[in-house]
């Protein structure tokens, strides 16, 4: 590649020869003890950390832990399915079972998003999925 190849059209410097290089190669980086492969060697020597002693990935994600103590605290905050205590629906996150929860609340301030239909009941507290759930009912 010659030199006025490799001029940055926007302001005339050199590209980085080194990343233009590797951008470009169709090289891969692969694992020695896996079958992890990756297209940049920094990628690689990361994952080469999670083969170290005392790296424990979760089976779930890809972060890693110290100990199965972490491992386990965090696949039970983060992955377990959270249930509702009051109507035993199932949510993927404590944030989402914590939102439906005000569903339950003995008294619902805003009333004009129940759903007006008999034997739904269901009460909106975003006027967008309120409103989604009206077009629903009405096709």
């Amino acid at each position: 590649m010659s030199e006025s190849e490799l001029m940055n059209s926007a302001d005339g410097s050199l590209l980085d020869i080194s990343l233009e290089e590797e951008l470009c190669t169709s090289e891969r980086f692969s694992c020695g003890i896996c079958e992890a492969s990756y297209a940049r060697k920094a990628y690689l020597n990361r994952h080469l950390k999670t083969h170290e002693d005392g790296c424990i990935k979760c089976s779930v994600c890809t972060q890693f832990f110290k100990t199965e103590e972490d491992k386990r605290k965090h696949i039970e905050d983060k992955h377990r399915p959270i249930m509702c205590e009051s109507c035993g629906k199932v949510f993927s996150t404590r944030n989402y079972m914590e939102f439906h929860k005000k569903t339950h609340e003995v008294e619902v301030v805003n009333y004009d998003k129940k759903c007006p239909f008999p034997n739904c009941g269901k009460i909106y507290w975003q006027n967008s999925k309120f409103q989604d759930h009206l077009m629903m009912r009405f096709k």
